[in-house]
């Protein structure tokens, strides 16, 4: 079988893919690579600005098992807007998300349900620009330090 993808003939030449499905067994996502390996994992990101998604989503993915796919997606979408650039947003003209499951079959979101995960992710995002109130709090009384006994 590795003969097959020794050969540029044989596989996608320069293209890298990633795969994802659900089984019996759970869901799955696997890499395949430029060079013809593949890899499977619990979460991946690849492409341009992919480093920064894969950080997030390594910190993450003990999350991910029996979560519901809201929370899913949100972990999507939060992957991905760590590879924007600082002057561009995800919006419903540049983000796709489709879910798949054993109970449901493939479909991708539609802009009105994708709309709603990104505007909760833009909330997020402007709570967390906000700056943080401080409040003065009065200094606590001193108290006087015992003298160390050093007789023993």
């Amino acid at each position: 079988s590795q003969q097959k993808t020794q050969s540029a003939s044989k596989r996608p030449f320069g293209v890298g893919l990633l795969v994802v499905g659900v089984d019996d067994k759970g869901p799955h996502v696997y890499e395949t690579c430029p060079s013809g390996n593949c890899f499977e994992y619990y979460a991946m990101a690849i492409g341009g600005r992919s480093t920064s998604a894969r950080t997030y989503l390594e910190k993450n993915f003990s999350d991910f098992e029996g979560a519901d796919e809201a929370t899913l997606v949100k972990h999507a979408l939060e992957a991905m807007n760590k590879t924007t650039a600082s002057d561009q947003t995800l919006s419903v003209k540049n983000t796709a998300v489709a879910v798949i499951s054993l109970e449901k079959p493939f479909r991708e979101l539609n802009d009105a349900e994708l709309q709603v995960f990104l505007d909760k992710l833009e909330a997020k995002a402007a709570e967390a620009d906000e700056p943080e109130e401080t409040t003065a709090v009065a200094p606590a009384e001193e108290t006087p330090a015992e003298a160390m006994d050093t007789s023993g």
